[in-house]
């Protein structure tokens, strides 16, 4: 099986770390972070994600814009929203 590809948006680099922590418990995978719209844009460019993955948080509005991007241009590409705890 490939390697499945995330781009996660993120603005918090702890926050990043820890995700991709958890996830290589259990996956083969290669992941992109970015935390900024340009950033988000360009690397879609450059990389096709199987899955984007945003920690949803109120005070960074870049994960609600990412995600309404993706609705608009990529909507067969799951969203997942990761909520800290």
């Amino acid at each position: 099986m490939d390697k499945l590809k995330f781009l996660l948006v993120e603005g918090v680099q702890e926050e990043a770390e820890q995700i991709k922590k958890q996830l290589k418990q259990d996956f083969d995978f290669s992941i992109r972070v970015v935390n900024e719209k340009d950033q988000f844009e360009k690397i879609l460019g450059q990389f096709k994600p199987d899955v984007f993955l945003s920690c949803i948080d109120g005070d960074y509005p870049v994960d609600y814009w990412a995600l309404s991007f993706r609705n608009k241009e990529f909507p067969e590409i799951p969203f997942i929203s990761i909520i800290p705890v």
